[in-house]
């Protein structure tokens, strides 16, 4: 079954139409490609400390506790508010970010960029399962 071009755009218009998914959908735009930036920006960054060996050693590092906990975060969406609880990952993504990118600007040591970057993957976890649970109840 396919949607003509009709259907499509009153689908589209629909969901613009609707505060509460514009929102979601524009924070979910935004999110996408900064997630990929972050991304790079440490592993460069950690590329230009040691090669590749400190590259993957970081992405180990980051990720691990990122793995360990998402199932847990992912149930934060179930607990309170949907709605609330994706602004506060949205939140938490910024701060973590923030701290992430004030420690390279202060050339602060290593360990606590890396600390605040794997802070950043780990609350980047929080996102799709609350944003996704949301969608419905936005509709």
């Amino acid at each position: 079954m396919s949607l003509d071009r009709g259907e499509t755009s009153r689908n589209v218009t629909a969901v613009l139409q609707n505060r509460s998914l514009r929102r979601a959908l524009i924070a979910f735009t935004a999110f996408r490609p900064t997630e990929s930036a972050q991304w790079i920006a440490i592993l460069v960054y950690a590329y230009g400390r040691g090669g590749s060996r400190e590259v993957g050693l970081v992405a180990i590092g980051m990720l691990l506790p990122t793995a360990a906990l998402a199932p847990f975060l992912a149930q934060i969406g179930d607990r309170v508010n949907r709605e609330r609880a994706l602004a506060c990952a949205y939140l938490a993504i910024g701060v973590a970010a923030g701290l992430t990118a004030l420690a390279a600007a202060l050339s602060l040591p290593a360990i606590a960029f890396y600390a605040f970057a794997t802070l950043a993957t780990i609350t980047i976890s929080m996102v799709r399962p609350t944003h996704l649970s949301a969608l419905p109840e936005l509709a």
